[in-house]
């Protein structure tokens, strides 16, 4: 599912909305914004802001309310999504990341992904 932004967006908003729609469920719903789609007058900015917050989201327990993210549901779909991540930086694509897997308490040994975020793709891109 895309999220499209445009110019008359209120950015902090989108940004805050990008972060629900795509890591709030670690990307594994239905109906997860894994695509973005922004017009080019406002990308750079918009951009920027959810490189900035990426550095602040909180992982953690899921059943915790203040946590941005969980961890992946199976080991299986941690080793899959760590191979389309390499895939794409294998085509080119610049890979942005929040800090590195916590050591989550009362979550240990948890399928942690850093939050990320994959710009730069070309259109024929597998991923």
């Amino acid at each position: 599912s895309a999220m499209v932004v445009f110019q008359g967006a209120d950015l902090d908003s989108a940004t805050e909305g990008c972060v629900d729609a795509i890591w709030m469920n670690q990307g594994q719903v239905c109906c997860a914004g894994s695509r973005l789609l922004v017009q080019e007058s406002i990308a750079p900015l918009l951009l920027a802001k959810l490189r900035r917050r990426l550095t602040t989201l909180r992982l953690g327990n899921s059943m915790d309310k203040c946590v941005d993210m969980a961890a992946i549901h199976t080991p299986a779909q941690l080793e899959k999504i760590t191979r389309y991540v390499e895939l794409g930086r294998a085509e080119g694509a610049q890979i942005d990341q929040a800090p590195g897997a916590p050591d989550v308490a009362g979550c240990k040994g948890g399928s942690f992904f850093p939050a990320t975020l994959i710009t730069g793709l070309q259109t024929a891109s597998r991923l």
